[in-house]
C-alpha cells in the first residue's frame, strides 16, 4: 500500500503513460505507410515513424524497436511476423576515441526487410541491413549484414543455418 501512496510511483506511471503516448499511439497514425491487415502490439515504440513503412498483414509483437533515423529509413514488406522483443534499428553511434560516446554524430544507413520474413523473438537488426524476401531469422540473432532469399540464420552476429525448402 505505501508504494501506491508514494509520489515516486505516480511520477513514474505519468512517465510511462507519456512515452506509451509518444512512442505507440501518436506514432502509429505518423508511419510513412502501414498496410491493410497489419497488426500493431501497443507496447511497440517508433522512432523517427515518418521514415518507417510497414507492408500488408504484418505483425509488429510487443516490445518490438522499430528505430529509423532522420535520414534513414526502414521498409518492411508485406506478411512481415515478429517475435516479441525484435529491434530494428537504421542508425547507431560512432566510436570515434576522439570524442565521447554521446557526442558521436549518427551513422545512419537504411534497412530494408523483404516479404514473407520471420524475425524471432529478440532478434537485433543492426543499420544498413537488407534481409531477402522468405527468410527467417532465429530467436536471439544479431544481423549485422545481409541475408538472402529463404535462407534460415542465427546466432550473434547471424550466419547461415540452412536454406529454406519445400
Amino acid at each position: 500500500m505505501r508504494i501506491l501512496a508514494s509520489p515516486r510511483t505516480w511520477v513514474y506511471l505519468a512517465y510511462l503513460l507519456n512515452r506509451l503516448w509518444l512512442d505507440n499511439i501518436a506514432a502509429v497514425p505518423r508511419l510513412r505507410h502501414r498496410g491493410p491487415g497489419s497488426v500493431i502490439e501497443p507496447t511497440a515504440t517508433f522512432n523517427q515513424p515518418q521514415n518507417i513503412s510497414i507492408g500488408r498483414d504484418c505483425h509488429i509483437n510487443r516490445f518490438c524497436c522499430v528505430w529509423a533515423g532522420e535520414r534513414a529509413t526502414i521498409t518492411i514488406g508485406d506478411n512481415g511476423l515478429m517475435g516479441p522483443g525484435v529491434c530494428i534499428f537504421a542508425s547507431n553511434h560512432g566510436t570515434r576515441v576522439s570524442s565521447s560516446i554521446r557526442e558521436q554524430p549518427f551513422q545512419e544507413e537504411d534497412v530494408v526487410i523483404g516479404n514473407d520474413v520471420w524475425l524471432g523473438a529478440g532478434v537485433v537488426v543492426l543499420p544498413g541491413v537488407s534481409i531477402g524476401d522468405g527468410a527467417v531469422v532465429a530467436a536471439g540473432a544479431v544481423v549485422t549484414k545481409a541475408v538472402a532469399a529463404a535462407c534460415v540464420v542465427g546466432g550473434v552476429p547471424a550466419r547461415l543455418l540452412k536454406r529454406r525448402s519445400d
